[in-house]
């Protein structure tokens, strides 16, 4: 089995800008484990573990799912938390341009994963990039109001969407590329 997810990534000008903002918010005292600058991406869809002999079916599923797109600029802009930023567990940088193409990208994507298997997402999706989770009981330091500050992320462009692997280690997840489907210009 191999614990798979789709996914968006990010160029590299947007991770430096990512990476500035989280080494800024962990000033906040917050006991949060951030994610590592080179597993910065946006979930399309978490697949959970995965027969490895799936690899291909799930590949022809999402290049299913980009056909129709062409690749997009998406910006990432502004900080917030999930369930909210006062009780703060899971910190995000939000979505302003591209937002819509995000959400008709995974709409396909439930689509094509339904009729083989994987049941469709009963939550709205709401595009976002996560930057860290707080740890339980852990300490919100003075997260809270760091989060009401203003960031922005820069721009890149959406070429590709990645059909990944997570293997989880002691230190942290280690992300790997399985395949990807190139979005082509209609």
């Amino acid at each position: 089995m191999v614990r798979m997810f789709i996914a968006v990534r990010v160029s590299d000008s947007v991770r430096q800008s990512l990476t500035s903002l989280i080494g800024e918010l962990r000033n906040s005292g917050a006991d949060v484990k951030w994610v590592a600058p080179e597993n910065l991406h946006l979930t399309m869809k978490f697949l959970g573990n995965v027969l490895e002999t799936r690899v291909d079916e799930m590949a022809d599923a999402v290049s299913r799912a980009c056909e129709g797109i062409s690749p997009f600029e998406m910006s990432l802009e502004g900080v917030g938390a999930f369930p909210s930023i006062s009780r703060p567990k899971v910190v995000w940088v939000g979505v302003i341009k591209g937002k819509d193409v995000l959400i008709n990208l995974n709409k396909n994507i439930e689509v094509e994963l339904e009729p083989i298997g994987f049941e469709r997402e009963r939550r709205r999706f709401s595009p976002h990039l996560t930057i860290g989770r707080l740890r339980r009981e852990g300490r919100p330091g003075d997260l809270a109001d760091r989060l009401s500050m203003e960031f922005n992320g820069g721009e890149c462009v959406v070429e590709s969407v990645y059909l990944m692997k997570s293997t989880l280690t002691p230190k942290g997840p280690i992300y790997e590329e399985l395949k990807h489907a190139t979005l082509k210009h209609n």
